[in-house]
């Protein structure tokens, strides 16, 4: 069986029980299962100096390296943070990389149930435009996955998202499998300031919308399963008073 690097990009912040919660559940349910013996799943992660106040990167680092095995830490001790310039750091670093796949996971996310990494990673291999799979946030029904207000129909493989709605949503911030080479073309075009989850959209007429448009998008899963992942973020963020800007840059209220 052929065997795989998958590189794991993770953008944090200082909220180091967040990060544990996030990395165990997808240790458990998808990264360290007895039948990934083949892949190689390695974390690079972005640390931005926001959130608990008796913490600090540190402590973010130390659980980090607790839970997976570490090919890249970055630390920013920049006066500016926020979520697009960790991205933009981590997308530019997975795009020269020599892993096979990236798996893009922010650092508040809750894995629920088994998830077969292989599979996705046989799903990857099989459809050769498939930029993303990205795993479910709300139960699937019988013949779609509903992202949003979008329905993505199931194909037999995974749950597709139709053309017309990929300038909307094809891709996601959501926990996902990513191409590589989906990841070089968009890194060059990625712009410092600016979410980029609203750049990563096939709306305008500009070479980001070209390769946006050009790829294809799916939710992976089976008919009639429950979600897979959870928010654990939002909450914390309440309970702290920090407010992610539309910007993506933190402020504390």
């Amino acid at each position: 069986m052929k065997s795989y690097n998958l590189l794991v990009i993770t953008p944090a912040t200082v909220r180091p029980m967040i990060l544990s919660n996030t990395l165990i559940s997808f240790n458990e349910y998808l990264f360290l299962r007895d039948y990934n013996e083949n892949i190689n799943v390695q974390l690079a992660i972005h640390i931005d100096p926001v959130g608990e106040e008796n913490r600090t990167m540190l402590d973010v680092t130390l659980t980090a390296k607790r839970h997976m095995k570490i090919d890249w830490i970055y630390k920013n001790y920049e006066e500016q943070h926020s979520l697009i310039r960790a991205f933009r750091r981590l997308w530019e670093y997975a795009a020269v990389s020599d892993f096979d796949y990236i798996f893009y996971l922010e650092d508040d996310w809750q894995l629920l149930r088994l998830i077969n990494l292989q599979r996705m990673i046989d799903l990857m291999e099989k459809y050769p435009n498939l930029a993303t799979l990205r795993l479910p946030f709300r139960p699937t029904a019988e013949k779609w996955s509903k992202n949003w207000r979008h329905l993505f129909p199931w194909n037999g493989d995974y749950f597709y998202c139709p053309e017309e709605d990929k300038p909307h949503i094809g891709w996601c911030g959501h926990p996902n499998i990513v191409r590589k080479k989906f990841v070089y073309e968009t890194a060059m075009l990625l712009h410092p300031n600016e979410c980029p989850e609203r750049q990563m959209k096939g709306f305008w007429a500009n070479e980001m919308s070209q390769i946006i448009m050009k790829w294809d998008y799916g939710v992976y899963g089976y008919p009639n399963e429950k979600e897979a992942i959870r928010d654990i973020g939002r909450q914390w963020r309440n309970e702290h008073n920090i407010i992610k800007e539309k910007d993506t840059s933190w402020r504390i209220a």
